[in-house]
């Protein structure tokens, strides 16, 4: 993204009570409040353009510079002062700022007695870089006077913090290190060899905190997937739930986590456990809907719509499509950033097959239609997999004259997008055959055939693409 449009990203991601609390704010504010009424033009902007906005507001270039480094700094402002009542991180680094300033002020004592008060969540939330400043001001205000509590400025205190930071520290490198060997997991004896060095070589109880028990957990899932299979993950992704749920500050510092190991649980399932992996992403859905935490409704939307892909792929793997179509449309709802849209497209395709599998034929041309529309940004395994269902979706209609025109339209695409797609090609033959034969009287014989070549493995389109085994089996059977 350009630097240019960082305001109108940060604008984009606030929730409705943010937006109510930046209006609030402001109106604190002296002046005439010029950058509010920049803000309300970016509220609808994709882009900044500054020549138009300056005609806008009816200003030159040079002011709007100004006013939109002053709503920027009135917008970071106003989400500190917001934050800091939901986001326990921030209201501790707060506290600590607020005793650094009583002392710099000379208010020794009142600047101990505040810093002690958030001295124990420090602690407990495992706050080390805030702790480290809250114990070097602690330091110095006890020179010279009585410790109230001596045991929060011990050496021992200090040396335990330190040692769990190194630990979370160390963990949060190797996981660095393991995130491109996850992205073309092909590499599983650089997994292992990771799997094999400092913290992770540990057991889960020789851990010094649940900062850095949660990273384990989600690292040997990781690790343990690609290398090993289920089984084992599944066990990792219970205990990753379990260390959030057992240690509820980690769910308030990193919630977003939390919310995603549900979904890893999910991912771990083999598909005989389908309906616990269902359960699994109703849960952290429920979760998302009905706890207040501090993420902005953008990244909980995107949790939502992460959630709900996995669980249609889950639906139509179990040919749930009722449920599948209900799902694929709440889905169809969010408003996704542009690097999202793949997604979509994978979504009003899943939703495509519901509706054809479920009876609604004609609707299915819809969402087909939408792919096929001519966007150059549409993937194309996409593309190909949505010409391929219409072939089903005429054929359900009875159009079997049409089906001899679309198919050489599809040899043409292929060849002109110069894909290799041999078993699109038997599948095309195929789709030739029965719909000539449904054409002029009974075409069960070719679709039994049809049947035993996709069972063959001749036809290698994925069931959860496009279930051509059901959709065989109910033409045979009707």
């Amino acid at each position: 993204m350009r630097k240019q449009d960082y305001l109108i990203q940060l604008i984009q991601s606030l929730s409705p009570a943010e937006k109510r609390y930046l209006k609030i704010y402001s109106s604190r504010q002296p002046g005439a409040k010029r950058y509010m009424k920049l803000y309300d033009l970016l509220e609808k902007e994709d882009s900044y353009d500054a020549t138009v906005l300056s005609r806008k507001l009816k200003t030159d270039t040079k002011r709007l510079a100004h006013e939109k480094e002053y709503l920027q700094q009135v917008l970071l402002r106003a989400l500190r002062s917001y934050e800091q009542d939901t986001n326990p991180r921030i209201a501790l680094e707060h506290r600590y700022m607020e005793a650094d300033m009583l002392s710099n002020r000379g208010l020794k004592d009142f600047a101990l007695s505040h810093i002690d008060k958030a001295y124990e969540k420090i602690l407990k939330y495992e706050q080390h870089g805030t702790f480290i400043n809250a114990f070097t001001l602690r330091q110095r205000l006890v020179q010279n006077r009585t410790d109230p509590s001596p045991a929060f400025g011990s050496y021992e205190l200090y040396k335990q913090n330190m040692e769990q930071l190194n630990e979370i520290m160390e963990l949060e490198f190797l996981y660095k290190e393991l995130i491109p060997l996850l992205v073309n997991r092909n590499d599983k004896e650089g997994m292992k060899a990771i799997a094999q060095k400092g913290p992770l070589l540990k057991k889960p109880e020789e851990l010094l905190s649940a900062r850095a028990l949660a990273i384990y957990y989600t690292m040997h899932i990781a690790i343990t997937t690609i290398v090993y299979g289920l089984g084992k993950a599944v066990e990792y992704a219970v205990q990753l739930i379990a260390t959030y749920e057992d240690n509820p500050f980690l769910i308030q510092i990193n919630p977003i986590a939390y919310l995603y190991s549900y979904q890893r649980l999910a991912l771990s399932l083999s598909f005989e456990e389908s309906d616990r992996a269902l359960q699994s992403l109703d849960k952290a859905l429920s979760i998302a809907d009905h706890k207040a935490f501090p993420l902005s409704e953008k990244v909980l939307n995107q949790f939502r719509f992460d959630a709900l892909l996995q669980k249609l792929n889950l639906l139509n793997g179990l040919y749930r499509y009722d449920k599948s179509i209900d799902v694929a449309r709440e889905i169809l709802h969010y408003e996704l950033d542009i690097t999202q849209e793949y997604k979509r497209t994978t979504v009003t395709f899943l939703y495509a097959v519901a509706l054809l599998f479920t009876g609604r034929v004609e609707k299915a041309l819809v969402p087909l239609r939408e792919i096929l529309k001519g966007n150059k940004k549409t993937r194309l395994d996409v593309q190909l997999k949505a010409m391929q269902l219409e072939l089903l979706v005429q054929y359900d209609l009875g159009n079997y004259a049409l089906i001899p025109y679309q198919v050489q339209s599809i040899k043409n695409w292929v060849k002109r997008k110069e894909l290799q797609a041999e078993s699109c090609a038997v599948y095309l033959k195929w789709m030739l055959s029965i719909s000539s034969a449904a054409a002029t009287g009974d075409p069960k014989n070719e679709l039994m055939a049809f049947s035993k070549d996709v069972k063959a493995g001749k036809i290698k389109i994925e069931p959860e693409i496009i279930n051509l085994r059901y959709w065989l089996d109910e033409k045979i059977k009707g």
